[in-house]
């Protein structure tokens, strides 16, 4: 590869010859330093991207002082823009098992007078802060860095704000309703809004309800491990700042919350229940998104009695206007609220969210609370194994079990429904003259 990004002259191939080295460095801290040193020193800024990439990724989760202290250098001394990008956001990468340290260091950056150094600020918190319960002060960073004049900055804003935002309800976090708010007014706000962050808002939008609400994002793992596919994942993603179909990407770094107990031949056991420490409204999916339905109102012509008529028609002849119609809110006729859920309703409703399996939300996991009195106990019972697959043990092994089977498609189903398969093109020679 650092043969081929000196023989090509496309932009494309550079970048991505670029990405490639970088990657290729994932994790190896000093044994890039060469590699990092030569590429940061390239007068190519396309080398010199790629360069801010290997870093970020060769300390990922490292919280290296040196590799910190080359992005904040670049990030404010690079005469090219995407540089100065790259740099700033892959303080999130370097940070990862530190994430508490990452508002703090780029809170300066993001009042940078440079649009991409605040750009690369939003991404930075979005990416870094993303394993945290309650990112507050990322947050509140966030809120200004939404406002900012610069469209592609508010753009940034939103996705990161969304990548923070995944899972809440408002119960847990109240600026998850309001942000709500905001992306769907940014999307229906065509005249004010430009395209780019339209585009945002759109994104955002199915950002944080990916996987229908019951995934998140997760670069480490609950052993504090930073997890390669999902780094890589986001690594990728971010060059949608070039192509858009790199969107896809995101979901290497998506992991799904949920617990799962399997006995020991990997069955789901019916009988497995958990408890919470905590109303499960509190961890409960965000209400959908309804369209505001405007009232009509109608004016109704009012019973007029025979006295009143009287007393009208003196008051016209003397050049007085009767009132004899009011406004009238058609809802308040038509109104029909549906009646609340009764207390066995929602007790029902608990137990079926408590059930084998279940989803646990990051937020949540600290809640989930093992039963001893049940049938099934987990092997491993810690902090570390409340959500993901686990192993049951089974109390009384001579008694008959009732599991949760999921059916696969036979190899004949498979072969009626689905169409037929596509036949290999014969072989041929290729003749140029075939061209003409």
């Amino acid at each position: 590869l650092d043969v081929a990004i000196g023989q090509t002259k496309h932009e494309k191939l550079i970048r991505a010859l670029a990405m490639g080295v970088a990657m290729i460095m994932y994790g190896q801290e000093e044994v890039a330093q060469d590699l990092i040193e030569k590429l940061c020193g390239e007068k190519d800024s396309l080398l010199r991207y790629g360069g801010m990439f290997m870093v970020g990724l060769a300390y990922a989760g490292t919280a290296n002082n040196e590799a910190i202290r080359r992005l904040l250098r670049v990030a404010v001394s690079d005469v090219n823009n995407d540089v100065r990008r790259a740099a700033v956001t892959n303080l999130g990468f370097v940070l990862l098992n530190s994430p508490e340290r990452l508002p703090e260091l780029v809170e300066l950056l993001s009042e940078s007078y440079n649009p991409h150094v605040r750009y690369g600020s939003a991404m930075a918190l979005g990416i870094g802060c993303s394993g945290m319960s309650m990112a507050t002060d990322a947050l509140e960073l966030l809120d200004a860095l939404r406002e900012d004049k610069v469209d592609f900055v508010r753009q940034g804003a939103m996705l990161s704000t969304a990548m923070l935002l995944m899972q809440k309800n408002p119960s847990q976090e109240p600026k998850a309703k309001a942000f709500r708010t905001k992306l769907r007014e940014t999307i229906e706000d065509t005249k004010h809004s430009s395209t780019m962050t339209r585009m945002g808002a759109v994104l955002a939008s199915g950002l944080i309800d990916a996987c229908g609400r019951n995934a998140n994002i997760q670069l480490v793992s609950r052993q504090g491990v930073v997890r390669p596919p999902a780094v890589a994942g986001m690594a990728l993603w971010l060059q949608y700042w070039y192509w858009y179909p790199m969107m896809h990407m995101l979901s290497l770094s998506l992991t799904p919350t949920a617990l799962v107990g399997l006995n020991r031949d990997l069955d789901m056991p019916v009988a497995f229940e958990v408890d919470c420490d905590l109303p499960l409204a509190a961890f409960d999916y965000p209400e959908p998104t309804t369209e505001k339905k405007v009232a009509k109102k109608v004016r109704v012509t009012t019973a007029v009695l025979s006295m009143t008529a009287k007393q009208n028609a003196k008051d016209k002849a003397k050049g007085k206007d009767d009132g004899t119609t009011m406004d009238v809110d058609e809802s308040d006729k038509n109104e029909n609220e549906p009646g609340k859920p009764t207390d066995e309703e929602l007790q029902e409703k608990r137990n079926d969210m408590l059930k084998n399996p279940l989803r646990v939300t990051r937020s949540q996991q600290s809640k989930i609370v093992f039963l001893d009195e049940g049938r099934y106990r987990p092997v491993a019972n810690d902090a570390q194994h409340k959500s993901g697959i686990i192993i049951l043990r089974d109390t009384t092994p001579g008694e008959e079990e009732e599991v949760r089977r999921i059916s696969v498609p036979t190899k004949e189903e498979t072969t009626t429904n689905s169409t037929p398969e596509v036949q290999m093109p014969q072989g041929f020679t290729f003749n140029p003259s075939m061209l003409t």
